[in-house]
């Protein structure tokens, strides 16, 4: 990958991870699109896990989010 095989180390890994880190966290603190992807995403996982359940149980019962 390096063109200079002095250059890869562990230490350029951890560099880039931690770079990666700081990169994810600060575009997250920018857009608040990730945060309301993640909470559709866990409401679908939710759903899809429990409305088999709570459809056999009766129609009467249904899943709310507040």
């Amino acid at each position: 990958m390096f063109i200079n095989e002095k250059a890869d180390s562990n230490m350029v890994s951890k560099r880039g991870y931690d770079a990666s880190i700081e990169d994810v966290t600060m575009e997250s603190k920018k857009e608040s699109a990730i945060y309301d992807l993640t909470e559709e995403n866990a409401k679908n996982i939710i759903l899809a896990l429990l409305n088999p359940f709570v459809e056999d149980l009766d129609e009467t019962y249904a899943i709310e989010f507040n």
